[in-house]
Order: structure tokens, then C-alpha cells, then sequence
């Protein structure tokens, strides 16, 4: 009994190393989620780690996959974006098996308005 309540705090606190994905947006299809503590900002850039849920499976390399956990960098002035990696895995909440990843910086990109990745870097830019 003592060894448990030795280890109790350490459970505890173990736990809150894992991500604390805060839902911005979403619709039929998927669940947008932001990790606030991932957040970095250097001048008019910011990178952040985000989550996509999704309602119904996916495929990647022939694997089904439920979420994808991306690193991205957004640049506030001019309206771009970039993923820098990104990770399939089989459940919900970047969960279960890593089915597929990938670790090259891609190039940026301008936000299209309306979509999900606008949503993303308008958190990031905290613009309205």
C-alpha cells in the first residue's frame, strides 16, 4: 500500500506531460484540436502542433488511420503556412499505431480562406 502511495504523484504527473489538445473547429468530417503548450512564436512566425480527428477512417500506405498529428509553422504576415511533420496514427486523438509519418519540411503555402488550415493559423496569428 505504501508503494502505491509513493507512486500515486508520479502517475499524476506523468499524465500531464501528454498533450492538452484544446478544440478549435471542426465539422462533418473532422475535429480540429491546437496544443497550446507546443506554441512557439519568433518574430512574425509561429509554429504550434495541431490535431485532426477524423469521424470515419482514412488511408495512408494502405493502413487506415483515425488522426494526424501535424507540426506546422505559420507566418502572420504573409498569410502562409507550412507543415513541417506529420503522423497517421489508428485511433482518435493521435492514439493507437503510427501507421504512417513524415518528417520533411514542406513548402509554404498561402491559407485559402474558409479552410481548415485558415482556421489553424488564425489561432496561431490570433486573428479574428
Amino acid at each position: 500500500m505504501r508503494k502505491i502511495l509513493l507512486m500515486l504523484p508520479l502517475v499524476i504527473a506523468s499524465g500531464n506531460a501528454l498533450a492538452e489538445w484544446v478544440k478549435i473547429g471542426g465539422n462533418e468530417a473532422d475535429t480540429l484540436y491546437v496544443d497550446p503548450v507546443t506554441i512557439i512564436k519568433s518574430a512574425h512566425k509561429v509554429k504550434m502542433q495541431t490535431l485532426h480527428d477524423y469521424k470515419t477512417a482514412l488511408k495512408a500506405a494502405g493502413d487506415g488511420f483515425m488522426s494526424t498529428v501535424v507540426q506546422e509553422e505559420y507566418d502572420c504576415q504573409k498569410n502562409q503556412a507550412r507543415t513541417l511533420y506529420f503522423s497517421c496514427h489508428s485511433k482518435n486523438l493521435g492514439k493507437g499505431r503510427k501507421v504512417y509519418s513524415e518528417t520533411d519540411s514542406h513548402q509554404w503555402e498561402p491559407v485559402r480562406p474558409g479552410s481548415a488550415r485558415e482556421a489553424l493559423w488564425k489561432f496561431a496569428c490570433k486573428k479574428k
